[in-house]
Order: structure tokens, then sequence, then C-alpha cells
């Protein structure tokens, strides 16, 4: 095994902050299904962009295969677990908690809170789509509607898009921490 690859290490933190979430979310889900309107909007098909999601998805595989196949081959660490490593725990706390008189520092608290939420919006409103979309309420005229299995695809890739981009975004915006350039190495 090369040098710089490492066994990644997953943060507790992180994973039960997501975990929360998403049982908030589908906490969320089923109050929402329980008070679901009476009567709802007809389904408007021209709403559904059931076609642009299709491509989406094709080209997402794509590009998934592409970066697995490239990282496999020059045996570099995965980087679908990397938002949930502990160096990624470290990086935001650093982020987070500046150096005392660190402009630079100061300056990244706002983007990074920003792509923060998005990242963090997301185990929530995927989890919430669990038992929200069974209203007919909640998928009329949702971008993969009207029916539960399409609207709910459709949201569970925009949200893993969203994820992965913000997590990415996260990367160039955060502070590094030492060794992090080259290895996701254990705390």
């Amino acid at each position: 095994m090369p040098k710089h690859q490492t066994n990644l290490k997953l943060s507790r933190t992180i994973i039960t902050i997501i975990g929360t979430l998403a049982i908030i979310g589908f906490i969320s889900g089923i109050m929402s299904y329980l008070h679901r309107p009476a009567t709802y909007k007809p389904n408007d098909p021209a709403a559904n962009a059931i076609l642009a999601h299709i491509l989406l998805a094709i080209t997402t595989l794509i590009v998934v295969i592409a970066i697995q196949a490239y990282r496999t081959r020059r045996h570099l660490p995965s980087i679908w677990l990397a938002p949930f490593s502990t160096n990624a725990y470290r990086r935001v706390t650093r982020t987070l908690v500046p150096r005392p008189f660190a402009l630079a520092g100061v300056l990244r608290i706002i983007p990074c809170l920003l792509l923060l939420y998005v990242l963090l919006w997301e185990p929530y409103r995927a989890a919430l789509q669990i038992v929200g979309a069974l209203d007919p309420a909640f998928t009329a005229n949702a971008w993969g509607g009207p029916s539960y299995l399409g609207a709910s695809l459709a949201h569970w890739l925009d949200g893993l898009l969203l994820f992965y981009g913000s997590a990415y975004l996260l990367h160039l915006v955060m502070a590094k921490v030492p060794n992090d350039e080259k290895q996701i190495k254990p705390v």
C-alpha cells in the first residue's frame, strides 16, 4: 500500500449529528403526513422534470465511476466517506474557532457556515421525504412526481449532489490541518 494512503477513521460526532438530523427529519415527515391536507392541487405534468433527473442521474453515475476509477488506479483513499471523517471534523472546528487575530480565519466562517447549513440540511430533508412523500400533496408537482418513488428518487439525487457539492466546497474553504493535503489521518 502506498505511503500516502491511510485507513479512513469516521468521526463519531459527525455521524451522531447527521444521524440525529435524519431522525428529526423522519419524525418531521411523520408529522407532515399526519397533518396532511384533505385536498391538494392536481398534478401538472409539465412540473415534474423527470427527463432532467434521468439525465442528471446518468451524468452523476458516469462522474462517480470516473472519480472512483481514477482514485483506485492511483491508490488514493475514497472521497465518499471523507465528509464523515475525523479529519473533516478537525478542519471544521479549526475553521469555526479561528486563531485570535487571524483575519483569514474569521473571513472563512461565513462561507463555511452557509455550506454547513446546506450539507446538514440534506440528511434532515432526505429522511423527511421517507414518510412525508406518502402524502399525495407532498409529491404533487414535485420534480420527480407525482409518484412517491419518482419524487423521492429525484429529491434524494438532488440531495446527494448538494451534499457532496457542499462537502467539496467546504474542503476548499476550510482551514487546513497538518498533513491534511496528502492523507486522511486519524485523530
